[in-house]
């Protein structure tokens, strides 16, 4: 199960995430982060910011990292900027 207490510790690092067209892109966590409100079974929720050099289309990715492994997530793009497109992940 998928926890803001996994992702916490990993701010600042670099995830991989699988783009069929182009390859691995580079994404670093930037922010790991509770939200209000409670899963109805008790889980909190929480959202994950990344930021990449690459403009993607809101869908799931496959995204991998040493600790982690592999997951699947469903990125969308919140921001855009000279350091490039922030994509949000919400685990509720």
């Amino acid at each position: 199960m998928w926890t803001l207490e996994r992702f916490a510790p990993l701010v600042g690092e670099q995830f991989a995430i699988q783009v069929p067209e182009l390859g691995a892109q580079a994404a670093a966590l930037l922010e790991a982060k509770a939200l209000r409100g409670a899963h109805p079974q008790g889980r909190q929720a929480f959202s994950l910011l990344f930021r990449s050099s690459v403009l993607l289309p809101q869908r799931t990715y496959a995204l991998s990292h040493p600790a982690l492994g592999e997951l699947a997530l469903f990125l969308v793009p919140v921001a855009r900027g000279g350091d490039g497109v922030q994509y949000e992940a919400v685990f509720n």
